[in-house]
Parts: C-alpha cells; sequence; structure tokens
C-alpha cells in the first residue's frame, strides 16, 4: 500500500495516531504525503463493508435468496454456460466471472453490465475460487435493482457505514 494511517484507539479516546506514506504508488516528485486527516476511498473494503452487508439486509428483508439466480436480475446472464451462477457464487468469487474489466473503465454503466453480462468465465460456475471485482460490481448492481436507487444510494439511506462519517465512495480530489 503506499500510505496509511495507524489509529489505536479505545472507547473513550486515541492512545496513538500516525501517518504513513504517500497518496500513490509512484515516488514522484508532486506525491503527496499522507496525514491524520487524509481521506480515502475505501474501494476494496465496499466488497466487504457495503456490498456484503447489502445483500445480507436484502435477504433478512425476504427481497433476495442466496439461491437466486443472476438471470433473474438480468436475463441475458445466461450466455456462455454461465445460467447457473447464483448470488452465492458472486459472493464466494466461484462465478468463474473475470477479475476485473479489461483496461479503464467505460463512461456507462450499461457498458460494464454488457460486458459482465456477456464475458465468457474463466472457469465453469462453481469449480474454481478465483477474485472477481466483476462479481462484486454486479451484486451492488442486484442491491440496485432490488431496491430501485443507485447502490450509493441504499448504502447511505441503510446506514451500512454505521457512524464512520468520513467513510463513502470516490471521495473529491480535494
Amino acid at each position: 500500500m503506499p500510505g496509511a494511517i495507524l489509529t489505536v484507539a479505545n472507547a473513550t479516546h486515541t492512545i496513538y495516531r500516525k501517518s504513513y506514506g504517500k497518496l500513490t504508488y509512484n515516488n514522484q516528485i508532486h506525491d503527496v504525503e499522507v496525514n491524520n486527516n487524509t481521506k480515502y476511498d475505501i474501494a476494496s473494503i465496499t466488497k466487504v463493508m457495503a456490498a456484503t452487508y447489502s445483500i445480507m439486509q436484502l435477504m433478512s428483508s425476504n427481497s433476495i435468496k442466496l439461491t437466486d439466480p443472476i438471470t433473474k436480475f438480468y436475463s441475458n446472464y445466461d450466455v456462455n454456460k454461465k445460467g447457473n451462477t447464483t448470488i452465492a457464487n458472486l459472493l464466494l468469487h466461484n462465478s468463474g466471472q473475470k477479475y476485473d474489466y479489461p483496461g479503464a473503465l467505460p463512461k456507462t454503466t450499461d457498458e460494464v453490465i454488457n460486458y459482465i453480462v456477456f464475458a465468457k468465465p474463466d472457469n465453469p460456475v462453481g469449480t474454481a475460487f478465483q477474485y472477481s471485482n466483476l462479481g462484486f460490481l454486479l451484486l451492488s448492481l442486484i442491491v440496485s435493482k432490488v431496491r430501485g436507487v443507485s447502490f450509493e444510494q441504499y448504502v447511505k439511506q441503510n446506514n451500512i457505514f454505521a457512524g464512520l462519517t468520513n467513510t463513502g465512495f470516490n471521495p473529491p480530489q480535494s
């Protein structure tokens, strides 16, 4: 990791806090040192904190089931022998879904969805574990589709980050 903040605290006060490193992996002259007030995009942590918890909430309200096929939400998902993929497969990283989108993400969500839906899986569903950003992106899109709001709105409305006031998606450049 390029930079981080270490905090040791108890219920009443911060015992130790120190920042280390820079904002990027590049060690360029213009790179910025992190400090104790640096805000981070939680990026892949959204998988654990937001997508998984959101799926759990939808399950608790009987809006979805782990056994629901992805074709319930995206009918074209059955191409390329992926029709038996379930929500559980996406959560377990054994959907065969590719690791990530090749290259820079397109400008529209529809283009990303089309890639995920029509991409040939790397492995047959359920046969191998392979970390997949795309699988969790698909889970967030399913949450959005089931609830009728953007994933970010759903996370805010349902207090997914539970009091973490500086935690969120895509922090401003400043």
